[in-house]
């Protein structure tokens, strides 16, 4: 319970010699030591103790009712467990948080959920579904180790030693540079750069113009036209506006870098979309650097971009496909969980992660039950959800794709597939045929000399002048618009073939051709050998998969893009789901109920709070420093390395990227030391962003992060003193997802309910406050991000920051438009928007709040944010925790309700217009299966076999986890899943004569030593104990995320120079990222997905037995290994 702040003393394990929980007495040594960290504030200590005894005292006096099931003692909001977005209610007893749980508003936490009308009187003694790292979120919340004030560095960079500064010292440090760290040995004569000489360009006009002419530069050819195209900009530039703006540049021999402000690199974690929304209206249009990047390539970054590419449309004034957020803005696909009757899912786990065991679970077991559900699983592992499913099917790691295309193969072979969907060439045809979706595989590609390459355009052969694409009709060229919904035009699924007009001769052929082609290249025994599943396998599953009509679904979230082809990988998965034509069908393929547009850029929207409503907003331009081809959106290639000033053949530097617009999370750190395409100066890292923990092959982003040379300032902002973070120049505190306020979107496709989940405060900020911009507000980024405004003046924040009189002087403005966008709905004339708040539930939000301070809560304010028009719609969300479309309207008779409605994608013309930047080929424009390869295309696998490393170790997540965060402060799950292990098959292990609990320490060719190097001397190995099982393929090693902190609590601190015990709970089992393969030519990254920027995960690794050396190590530097003894009997796995 929360009935303290701190943990209670555990007994010691026997004759293991290490600590004991921590209690408040040893938390705290020394007056000043504990006042940066929440577990040293004894008054909230016994606020909180005090509210536990009221509440009990109150239930034991009225037996009848229960205080928290009135409504004015329960916020709605929304979890941050993990990025499912569980709508919870936040019951609060004389200001504290005292339980949490599932709200029945929302699709997460009920089936059905409760009518979105119910009044909250009638809701309040509902309550939803929970899983137990939901409840745990009051860990979070109340975490002793949790900081609360502002921490300089009094040390070397990781070396664990602070002192508590002022907000206003840490902001004007920051932003003006100097020395700064005169205090630290070997840094008395360092001067760092302050913000304000990086944030050179201010210029909205002048931003604008040159990016615009940089886009001219990148379009030009390579040699004398484009030199001639950069002589042009630098004379231009030279003079403009009666100045020469040249010097705000990079490098003005390559203006494609773009301007010095893009050497400020900002990376998040778990950035949520609200906060993701603030954080790039202020990095991209206020200080205007491109290089924003979030976490998304070392958790699903190809698993986007490959459903991002399946989801492409056709636009007919481009002559293009794209995928932007103003049109498609599809990037996930999923199954609709409730209706289908055979379901694959690769390497998904949804009893424990995945978005969703609070309403997965639900969904899949009644599936089954009633026996309307086959599940099949595709894992290495046996998952719980294996463990569970009709059918476990063992693969060998990465060969997915393998698995796939053997299916296709069989598919194609027998006939088996959808005809009447897949012939449809444009909307038309699909409506006569009464399907809302259609494929572009009978489109024609033009054959070039070095493969697949631009579908064939009408006016190449004289059937049209405009940009229509072309099919095969009885063997004849026939145009045909994709969009075009009045004309029905099929086209023959297989053509190989010559055509020819206008003088122009072509050899096409189809993409079902292509792919027919690709899945007969292997025999079906020869996939079968590649991915170690028998073929009498293989045909039941797609026998099985064929026979339900549009009611077979196969999936793979993340899973399938966990390597270095994890795009392509999924695309071929959604080919699967092309064959039986199931998009838009009820129990078949969904691009989910999506959200309405928080940001507000739809027409009529009130608020649009990132266009129009941030004057003197900045054109950021420039190669973004992870190198991905556009910021435009999928479909460009404005930064594709061929079309750069950079460009000098190949192999090149570095990786370029596909179209992973969100940044390459593991790329930015190397990129950064290695100076290509450019250095940085600055590093602000926040929303829980740990890319040295977080990170394949982690051990390079520790060796950038503590060197002062390659990454000069860094600052930070976390709930706690990090993995990352403990590296940190300047460490702010943050809020935690139950003190902010933010509007989210609906994060995944696995709901078909149209939604907008809300966080707002429950409870009054843990944190210091600051003042900015004459405001009180929490510490947090969102008040770093203003303050710096402020010291900089940067456009779009303060006075007049939205536009004449109109204010953003603290972040509650912008966060409650949001919500005034969410309440009006997404129709110019606001005919769908929410009703009016009643005065009933207008009394119930006051009260709700009326232990909220002004810091975040202010009625008036926020008010006055919306305007009174708006203010009772906004509250009307508030009280429900967002915006839920009812249950009933997620489906249209046998359909979804939510459709794409677009034509799907078979061949990707995007993708073969690259050309791999290591290996200068085309890539394919299919999803073709590939192993694990380096830079320079070599089988990364292959060559660790032949180096004797005999098994290949992968990861995945327990239920008591999420990302990498948050598992030391749930000290509930603690209890249940006090560590993870080196997970093994019996035999494996018996041949090596290794048993249960024994040590053991992971080897791979990138690490043959094992060893995490923290620096400062603290170094162990990676490993922790062995847990054999029957369940997991020979062969294959298994470490789950989540474990293996050395910092978040776990680790001794000095600050303001008394010492700050951590507690070594927090820092139990094994964090395997600093064995994972590096990529063998560049040695810094792992190798990476050249479409989707995925980092690759599984890695051949050897298995053996610690030494008493490396026990020492552990027993000196992460006793947490140690600290228990055998095998939790609440261990989680499969079996």
């Amino acid at each position: 319970m929360t009935e303290d702040l701190t943990p209670t003393t555990t007994s010691r394990p026997p004759g293991n010699g290490h600590r004991q929980g921590v209690t408040r007495r040893q938390f705290v040594v020394g007056a000043g030591a504990g006042a940066a960290f929440l577990g040293a504030n004894l008054l909230l200590g016994e606020r909180v103790r005090g509210a536990f005894a009221k509440l009990a005292n109150a239930r034991e006096a009225e037996a009848a009712s229960d205080p928290l099931h009135e409504p004015e003692n329960v916020i709605h909001t929304t979890c941050l467990g993990c990025h499912a977005h569980c709508d919870i209610k936040a019951k609060i007893y004389d200001g504290v948080l005292v339980k949490l749980d599932g709200s029945p508003y929302g699709p997460n936490g009920r089936l059905p959920h409760l009518p979105y009308e119910t009044p909250c009187t009638e809701e309040a003694p509902l309550d939803g579904k929970m899983c137990l790292k939901g409840q745990s979120g009051i860990h979070v919340l109340y975490d002793p180790y949790r900081i609360t004030k502002v921490l300089k560095r009094a040390g070397k960079r990781g070396e664990n030693k602070w002192t508590t500064i002022p907000f206003d010292q840490a902001i004007d440090e920051i932003v003006n540079g100097g020395h700064l760290f005169q205090h630290v040995p070997g840094e008395e004569n360092r001067y760092v750069e302050g913000l304000k000489d990086i944030w050179a360009l201010q210029d909205a006009e002048v931003s604008k113009e040159m990016a615009n002419d940089v886009l001219k530069i990148l379009a030009a050819p390579q040699g004398e036209e484009k030199s001639k195209a950069v002589q042009q900009f630098k004379a231009k530039f030279s003079n403009y506006k009666g100045r020469n703006w040249l010097d705000v540049l990079i490098d003005p021999e390559h203006p494609d870098l773009g301007p010095k402000n893009n050497q400020l690199l900002w990376m998040g974690g778990r950035v949520q979309y609200g906060r993701e929304a603030f954080s790039l209206r202020w990095m991209y249009g206020a200080f205007g650097s491109p290089n924003w990047v979030n976490h998304c390539t070392v958790c699903g970054g190809s698993h986007r971009c490959g459903h991002a590419i399946y989801a492409m449309h056709y636009d007919n004034e481009e002559g293009k496909f794209l995928n932007t957020p103003k049109k498609t803005g599809v990037c996930y696909c999923s199954c609709d969980f409730l209706n289908t009757e055979f379901l694959m899912l690769f390497g998904m786990n949804p009893f424990e992660s995945n978005y969703g065991p609070t309403h997965l679970t639900q969904r899949l077991v009644d599936g089954m039950v009633s026996g309307k559900l086959t599940l099949v699983v595709v894992d290495p592992r046996m998952s719980k959800t294996a463990a569970r499913a009709h059918k476990w099917v063992p693969i060998i790691p990465s060969t997915d794709g393998a698995l796939i295309w053997g299916m296709i193969r069989w598919v194609l072979e027998n006939e088996r597939y959808d005809l009447r969907f897949m012939t449809n060439a444009n909307k038309a045809a699909a409506k006569a045929d009464g399907e809302p979706s259609w494929a572009n595989g009978v489109y024609l590609v033009k054959i070039e000399d070095d493969g697949p390459g631009l579908f064939l355009r009408a006016e190449e052969i004289g059937l049209d002048d405009t940009n229509k694409l072309v099919v095969i009709q009885e063997g004849q060229p026939v145009a045909v618009d994709p969009n075009d919904e009045e004309n029905p035009v099929e086209g023959e699924l297989f053509y190989d073939g010559w055509v020819e007009g206008n003088g122009n001769r072509f050899r096409v052929k189809t993409g079902w051709q292509l792919v027919q082609e690709y899945a007969l290249s292997r025999t079906l025994e020869q996939w079968s050998s590649n991915c170690g599943v028998d073929v009498d396998t293989i045909v039941w599953l797609a026998t099985e998969f064929t026979s339900h009509g549009k009611r077979a679904v196969a999936d793979g979230h993340r899973a399938t893009s966990t390597n270095s082809w994890g795009a392509l990988n999924t695309l071929a998965l959604d080919y699967l789901n092309s064959l039986v034509g199931n998009m838009d069908w009820k129990g078949g393929l969904s691009k989910g109920g999506g959200s309405w547009d928080f940001k507000g850029s739809k027409e009529g929207q009130p608020f649009d709070v990132n266009g129009k409503l941030h004057p003197g907003k900045l054109t950021h331009f420039g190669i973004p420093l992870t190198k991905q081809h556009s910021m435009r959106g999928m479909g460009y290639h404005d930064y594709a390395y061929e079309n750069t000033t950079l460009f000098e053949g190949y192999p090149a530097p570095r990786p370029w990227y596909g179209p992973a617009n969100w940044g390459v999370y593991q790329e930015a750190l190397p990129a950064a030391a290695a100076g290509y395409p450019y250095k940085i100066k600055a590093l602000y890292l926040a929303c829980w962003g740990t890319p040295v923990a977080a990170t394949y092959g982690a051990q390079p982003q520790i060796d950038v992060i503590a060197d002062v040379e390659k990454l000069p300032l860094f600052f930070a902002n976390d709930i706690v003193i990090g993995e990352t973070s403990m590296y940190a120049d300047y460490l702010f505190p943050d809020v935690s997802y139950l003190e902010e306020l933010q509007v989210s979107k609906w994060p995944s496709s696995n709901l078909p309910h149209k939604a907008n989940p809300i966080r707002q405060p429950v409870v009054a900020p843990v944190v210091d406050t600051c003042q900015v911009f004459g405001q009180e507000m929490p510490i947090g980024m969102e008040a770093v991000h203003m303050a710096i405004a402020e010291r900089l003046g940067l456009p779009g924040h303060g006075k007049d920051g939205f536009g004449p009189s109109d204010d953003l002087v603290h972040a509650d403005q912008y966060y409650l438009r949001q919500a005034a966008n969410v309440a009006f709905g997404d129709k110019a004339d606001g005919h769908d928007s929410v009703p009016d708040a009643s005065d009933e539930e207008m009394g119930i939000f006051k009260k709700a709040r009326r232990h909220l301070p002004p810091s975040v809560y202010d009625y008036e304010r926020w008010q006055t944010a919306v305007g009174p028009q708006l203010w009772r719609k906004v509250v009307y969300i508030l009280n429900r925790g967002g915006r839920f479309e009812d249950f009933d309207k997620a489906y249209d008779g046998d359909l979804l309700a939510h459709r794409l409605e677009n034509v799907t994608t078979v061949y990707n013309e995007m993708t073969a217009q690259i050309k791999h930047p290591g290996t200068g080929k085309r890539l394919p424009g299919i999803g073709e299966w590939r192993p694990i390869q380096d830079f320079l295309g070599r089988d990364v696998f292959e060559m660790d076999k032949a180096a004797g490393y005999e098994f290949v170790l992968v990861t995945g997540k327990l239920v008591g986890g999420s990302n990498y965060r948050g598992v030391p402060a749930y000290y509930w799950i603690l209890e249940t899943l006090p560590e993870n292990y080196v997970v093994m098959h019996k035999d494996d292990a018996a041949r090596l004569g290794l048993e249960d609990g024994d040590l053991v320490k992971l080897v791979s060719a990138s690490n043959p030593e094992g060893m995490w190097d923290l620096k400062n001397g603290r170094r162990y190995p990676v490993g922790g104990k062995l847990k054999n099982t029957v369940g997991i393929r020979q062969g294959v090693v298994f470490v789950s995320y989540h474990y293996g902190h050395w910092a978040y609590g776990s680790n001794d601190v000095m600050m303001d120079g008394q010492l700050v015990k951590g507690d070594p709970r927090r820092g139990t089992g094994i964090n395997m990222n600093a064995v994972c393969r590096l990529d063998p030519h560049l040695k810094d990254v792992a190798p990476s997905d050249p479409v989707g920027g995925q980092s690759s995960i599984p890695t051949r690794i050897n298995v053996v037995r610690m030494t008493d050396e490396d026990i020492d190590l552990l027993r000196q530097h992460q006793p947490g290994v140690l600290l228990t003894e055998g095998i939790s009997k609440t261990y989680l796995g499969g079996l």
